[in-house]
């Protein structure tokens, strides 16, 4: 078998069928499904996935209790049997000659990781974006040469498992294994990898449609340790810059700009959220503890000593109120964003329908 497609699957019901369908219909054929029900809850989707799997030998289905996509995704692992490893998002479109093309690149011994460039694309919004990599073959040390700005996310988000392609027997090998934090389990992941990684392709060939839905994604769910678990994202950035002894300015920005960008989103989706328990004066004091943290400070520090500026008035502002420790404007500029947002949206839905 040459590549193993895991799929979790949690409450995606309205995905699932279609998904299923569009992935068997890769132009590819040697491939198996791993279908992992994480223990889902809305009554349909267990039972979708024994339907799927019935259509066609090449889908496993494994029901187990609800542990999180880190931990769905770890059971796939273990349950491949293919010579590398893919990682599908139901609700994403993969491009029927994907594993085709995939396979056909795969052509150097000891390959640990091949990523492919995809389309990110806004319904809400009518917006999509290509992400292209430079086409690269990395071997040993290049890798740590290449990764700060080829690779890490300065160009475009690139923290997925989605457009990765593993090899089984180097995550076997090295025990590399997704953690069980509620969200991005993918950005620690691929930490951890690439400093295990001694071949990584990088190809310039868009082969998956990257769906952003602002109803239904992690910023719209209330997770109370969101802000630590940002916090852990940010140790482990540091931790490969210091084990690579990274020292690129690109890098040190984009490091910061993203655990301050991160900050905000915790502050802002989930101290507001209709579902978090604490009154307003809990949550300006949650912000005001919030700014003093320590590797903000350090982010705050770094930035200022690049005369980093933000592109955006509200991420100057939201820049502004923290290094401030100002939670009034910090409030301000958050209702600032949402009545932007939403004039945004509907401009662009106005214009979508005059066309």
């Amino acid at each position: 078998m040459r590549f193993s497609v895991v799929i979790g699957a949690y409450n995606v019901a309205r995905f699932l069928e279609k998904s299923i369908k569009e992935l068997m219909n890769q132009s590819f054929c040697d491939f198996e499904v791993i279908l992992v029900d994480d223990g889902s809850t809305d009554g349909i989707t267990p039972a979708l996935c024994d339907k799927v799997a019935k259509t066609e030998h090449r889908i496993k289905v494994i029901h187990q209790k609800n542990g999180g996509l880190g931990a769905a995704r770890n059971t796939g692992i273990e349950a491949a049997t293919g010579e590398y490893i893919c990682f599908y998002d139901v609700d994403d479109v993969i491009h029927n000659n994907a594993l085709e093309v995939i396979n056909e690149n795969l052509t150097a011994e000891g390959t640990d990781i091949f990523m492919f460039s995809y389309n990110e694309i806004s319904p809400e919004y009518y917006i999509s974006y290509p992400c292209i990599f430079n086409k690269m073959n990395l071997i040993g040390n290049e890798i740590k040469v290449y990764y700060p700005y080829e690779f890490s996310g300065v160009r475009f988000n690139n923290g997925f498992a989605w457009n990765k392609v593993y090899n089984r027997k180097f995550l076997i090998d090295n025990n590399l294994r997704f953690g069980n934090q509620a969200i991005q389990q993918d950005e620690v992941f691929n930490l951890k990898v690439y400093q295990k990684a001694q071949r990584i392709i990088l190809s310039n060939e868009i082969l998956y449609d990257y769906y952003v839905y602002n109803s239904g994604n992690n910023r719209s769910r209330y997770i109370p340790n969101r802000l630590d678990i940002y916090k852990n994202i940010q140790s482990e950035f540091f931790d490969i810059l210091d084990e690579w002894n990274i020292q690129d300015k690109r890098f040190d920005i984009f490091v910061c700009t993203k655990h301050i960008n991160n900050v905000i989103t915790a502050l802002t989706y989930n101290l507001f959220h209709k579902d978090c328990p604490l009154d307003d004066i809990q949550k300006r004091d949650y912000i005001r503890n919030a700014f003093e943290d320590d590797d903000l400070q350090i982010s705050i520090h770094v930035l200022n000593d690049y005369h980093y500026r933000f592109n955006s008035i509200i991420s100057r502002l939201y820049f502004s109120s923290i290094c401030k420790r100002n939670v009034k404007r910090f409030i301000f500029t958050m209702r600032l964003a949402k009545c932007r947002d939403f004039i945004a949206s509907t401009y662009r839905k106005i214009k979508r329908f005059v066309k």
